[in-house]
């Protein structure tokens, strides 16, 4: 016959913790099974045997003895394990109906409506959402923290009525509340209201000077209104405290350009670019260096991008470009031809190996190739500058505009 030692419960949940605590997880089961074998339903060993079980990858097996600590004793910290398992698990229903139950044996509870409030927002269950946001803050009528919750969440409910009137209750109370200042500014954006945006947007990073995410919402209205400047000015601030928000690069970069400050732009794009090299990043690289007349970093850059991913004509036809402007056509020449080739119907192809057999001295060659190709002067200027020059001095002009013979 098998005798078993009997445990002291507080002794073995003591033993426990401090096992957890220590990362001992394996000597923390056993020392827990030895307790739930004498005490099946013990509410406490339950609960820290399903920690021990998430800490050791079994969730199903953590999910059942958090069901055992809450049919065992349906305190807080019993359901707060049991409700943020089922979350991660994507089981957010059966928490909440058992919260449900919870909360009306306990109907003032703020904890558990904290917990459905969370569990209800991230299910996008709106109205019970902001049912447990009501509860807690006419429980805690004096706590801004609580009527902000309620203002953001009703917010998510798209009830901006509601939550611009909790905005301007919890602004009257802290002029200064950075997130309602926000939050405030994103109902007057729903209403095209972009000066008391703005207003707002400044005023929050007033009072939090050091919010990046705050200047890029505020880069983003004055951009929305074409005052570039001083979006270029938070756009900035951004990417100076947060050097991986790639938005923010992406904005910063489209309002250079906007502007044709190149140098501006390639700076930040190389920044971008060295974040995560991608064949459209390098593409934009290599397109700004040819907008500064930058040939060789162009025709370089393109050639990075070529290597990036697939080569696409249109790519092939920029860098040809860039070498012939860098004065390396004899390097493309055999691409140009190719591209000529495929493309017969293509004026910009047609140009390009055009330019490379002059530059490859075969003058003759080059005209004999624009000589078959008609392309409209406003869309053409230079093919149609290099046609005529061509046909003109091979005395193959009879109209001042070119057409062939």
């Amino acid at each position: 016959m098998a005798f078993f030692k009997k445990v002291d419960p507080k002794k073995q949940i003591h033993l426990v913790v401090a096992q957890l605590n220590s990362g001992e997880y394996m000597d923390a089961m056993k020392n827990c099974e030895k307790l739930m074998q004498q005490f099946p339903r013990h509410a406490e060993g339950a609960r820290l045997m399903g920690q021990v079980c998430e800490k050791l990858g079994n969730d199903r097996k953590a999910l059942g003895f958090f069901k055992i600590a809450v049919d065992g004793n349906p305190s807080y910290a019993n359901y707060l394990a049991y409700g943020n398992l089922c979350r991660r698990l994507d089981e957010s229903g059966k928490a909440s109906e058992l919260l449900e139950k919870a909360l009306a044996a306990s109907p003032d509870s703020i904890e558990f409506m904290q917990l459905l409030a969370e569990i209800y927002e991230e299910r996008g269950i709106w109205p019970r959402a902001v049912a447990m946001r009501k509860g807690i803050y006419d429980r805690r009528s004096d706590d801004p923290d609580a009527l902000y919750r309620l203002a953001k969440c009703t917010h998510r409910a798209r009830l901006l009525e509601e939550t611009a009137m909790l905005c301007t209750r919890l602004l009257n109370r802290e002029p200064d509340h950075a997130k309602g200042l926000r939050l405030f500014a994103e109902c007057m954006l729903y209403r095209n209201m972009h000066e008391r945006a703005i207003e707002l947007y400044s005023r929050a990073l007033q009072a939090q000077p050091d919010d990046w995410e705050g200047h890029f919402q505020l880069a983003e209205i004055y951009l929305s209104v074409d005052q570039a400047d001083n979006a270029k000015r938070h756009f900035q601030f951004c990417i100076r405290h947060n050097k991986e928000h790639r938005e923010a690069h992406r904005n910063l970069i489209d309002t250079y350009k906007a502007n044709r400050d190149w140098l501006e732009a390639e700076i930040v794009l190389k920044h971008l670019v060295g974040l995560g090299e991608s064949q459209e990043l390098l593409i934009e690289l290599g397109d700004v260096c040819a907008a500064q007349k930058e040939y060789n970093a162009a025709v370089t850059t393109y050639q990075q991008a070529r290597s990036a991913g697939k080569i696409s004509d249109e790519l092939d036809a920029k860098y040809i470009d860039a070498a012939i402007r860098s004065g390396r056509a004899e390097e493309v020449t055999e691409m140009a031809h190719r591209l000529s080739s495929g493309n017969v119907f293509n004026v910009q192809f047609q140009h390009l190996y055009a330019l490379c057999l002059m530059a490859g001295g075969e003058k003759a060659s080059a005209t004999e190739l624009v000589k078959g190709v008609t392309a409209s002067e406003r869309e053409f200027p230079e093919f149609c500058m290099l046609r005529a020059k061509l046909l003109g001095e091979a005395g193959l002009l009879p109209g001042k505009n070119g057409s062939p013979p």
